[in-house]
């Protein structure tokens, strides 16, 4: 299957894939894939389900292809985490593959969790976690085959080729750096290098090592750079996901970067819309895009940019539902998958995402988007990042708390931000509480911590 197309690629010009360590052909990665195979079989796990913690690095990569290729289901972790305490009941066997630079032969860890008995689960499944970010995280089940094949349709809309160099400093364990970078690069053939953490300096070594044309960034990634570059550095493009942008910031980092691409998806769908190389720098950052090919729109209505409705999807395959620890299905994948996203259809058939729908609030009567409170914030140049949550009432209603990042070497007190959003806003839509703070919580996905942002301000709230 996907081991069998590297080797293929093996005879393109460009087809490497490297961390920061190491560099090998699509083929040679395959061959140490193929040794991974070779281990899990002679450890009886063909028709089991193994926990695989990924980093992003070649040896995760390796395990990750190894276990695809023989259709094991798989559940697949951050590589930090504590993997007693986060692997599910359904799994009792620990997979860790590592590489060493100089050698061709991976060293292969096979853990059992002690008092722990796998549960019969079907094969050729790939479990993620949701991420969290408004609510428990959930166990997401994907048709292994089916979602290999659909993120295939990731490489026409963002034009990934052969002769692309494709950083990757987004988690490969979800579905973003999975779905929508790994897969499809590897199968349209591209260099890639993966890069562990993300944070500015990661990417700035990358790019001197790596050279990379083109990039799949989260928005908290592109704020930090931002504060941190010194000059333009050109990308072909950058896919963003995850948290939006806002046009205003688009702007800004597609001025030092190149065009910025939006892709919208979930854990569920995974791509959902992304937009065209070929759209106009306006539209591309206003709207995500069109829909990606095999998903469709079905919610009743479009909405509009004055009326948004809650978006909702169907796409083609590989959602099957929900399971539970012990690997117990909880829910089928729905016919019409709400996101939990407000936003509208524009005539052209693109999307626009509004905001989460519970962070869509009424205050005076009104309703406040805190996506628009977001893109105010982040249009003071010396605010790195900026989070909206709610917490308390107040007389105008909910209460709202703002959380910023000043830039380094910038001076602005919350009084100035204050000031700012009362001459940008609307009076309902200042923020009650603005806190100014070094740095935000982070999910795994690189997604700021919303939940853990909100138990701050309803503390503050409190005082």
């Amino acid at each position: 299957m996907l081991c069998k197309m590297m080797r293929y690629r093996d005879r393109t010009p460009g087809g490497t894939i490297s961390d920061v360590t190491q560099t090998r052909t699509h083929g040679g990665v395959a061959d140490l894939a193929d040794q991974v195979k070779e281990h899990l079989t002679a450890a009886g796990l063909t028709g089991k389900c193994v926990v695989l913690p990924l980093n992003n690095d070649i040896g995760s990569l390796a395990a990750l292809l190894a276990a695809l290729d023989m259709r094991l289901a798989c559940a697949l972790l951050p590589g930090a985490i504590d993997v007693d305490a986060a692997c599910p009941d359904f799994a009792d066997t620990v997979v860790r593959v590592t590489v060493a630079p100089d050698s061709d032969t991976p060293e292969v860890e096979i853990t059992k969790i002690a008092g722990r008995t796998a549960q019969d689960v079907e094969q050729a499944r790939v479990y993620l976690r949701t991420s969290g970010s408004t609510g428990k995280p959930k166990w997401c089940v994907h048709h292994a085959d089916l979602l290999v094949a659909t993120s295939e349709s990731c490489i026409d809309r963002l034009e990934i080729a052969e002769d692309d160099r494709v950083m990757i400093p987004v988690p490969i364990n979800h579905m973003y750096g999975l779905g929508a970078g790994l897969l499809p690069s590897i199968l349209g053939g591209a260099a890639i290098h993966l890069v562990g953490r993300g944070n500015p300096l990661d990417v700035f070594q990358a790019e001197r090592d790596f050279e990379p044309n083109m990039a799949f960034m989260v928005p908290s990634q592109c704020r930090s750079l931002m504060a941190m570059r010194r000059k333009p550095r050109a990308y072909r493009q950058i896919v963003v996901a995850g948290d939006r942008l806002s046009a205003e910031e688009a702007a800004k980092f597609e001025g030092l970067h190149g065009p910025v691409l939006n892709l919208y998806g979930c854990t569920e769908l995974g791509a959902i819309a992304a937009a065209r190389p070929s759209m106009d720098a306006e539209t591309r950052h206003e709207f995500t895009g069109p829909l990606i090919d095999g998903v469709r729109y079905c919610a009743p209505e479009k909405g509009t940019v004055e009326e948004p409705t809650p978006l909702a999807f169907k796409a083609t395959g590989n959602f099957i539902g929900y399971a539970d620890e012990t690997g117990a299905p909880t829910d089928v994948a729905p016919q019409c998958y709400a996101t939990g996203d407000v936003g509208y259809i524009s005539e052209d058939g693109y999307v626009r995402v509004m905001g989460r729908a519970d962070h869509a609030i009424k205050r005076d009567g009104l309703f406040v988007h805190l996506s628009e409170v977001e893109g105010c914030l982040a249009g003071i140049d010396a605010v790195a990042e900026a989070v909206v949550v709610t917490a308390g009432e107040t007389r105008r209603g909910v209460g709202i708390t703002a959380f910023c990042v000043i830039a380094k070497s910038a001076a602005l007190s919350e009084d100035d931000i204050r000031a700012h959003c009362i001459n940008a806003l609307p009076s309902r839509a200042v923020p009650d509480v603005i806190k100014v703070v070094e740095t935000l919580p982070r999910l795994d996905n690189g997604k700021s911590d919303r939940m853990a942002l909100a138990a701050q301000a309803a503390e503050l709230a409190a005082l």
